[in-house]
């Protein structure tokens, strides 16, 4: 999760999700995980939209997702489904 800080953070959503693919599982519990997006590799999160809360399922390597938004330089990810998340 994002540790509070004395600057405001600001979450921005995409207005349309992209595929990236999990590169390394970082940690588990926090959902933390490193992916591939558009040829580079972020940081990213697990977002779980219904809450706007972070998730601790854990994504695995190989493991296509949804980059839905970010946060600094840490992207905001779902796990892929047949669906692009709305």
């Amino acid at each position: 999760m994002f540790t509070p800080s004395k600057f405001p953070v600001t979450i921005q959503m995409f207005p349309t999700p992209a595929l990236g693919k999990v590169d390394q599982e970082i940690m588990v519990a926090s959902g933390k995980v490193r992916i591939k997006f558009q040829g580079s590799l972020w940081g990213a999160e697990v977002w779980q939209s219904s809450s706007r809360a972070f998730a601790s399922r854990p994504l695995l390597p190989s493991e296509q997702v949804w980059v839905i938004g970010r946060v600094g330089l840490t992207l905001l990810v779902q796990p892929y489904a047949s669906v692009p998340p709305s």
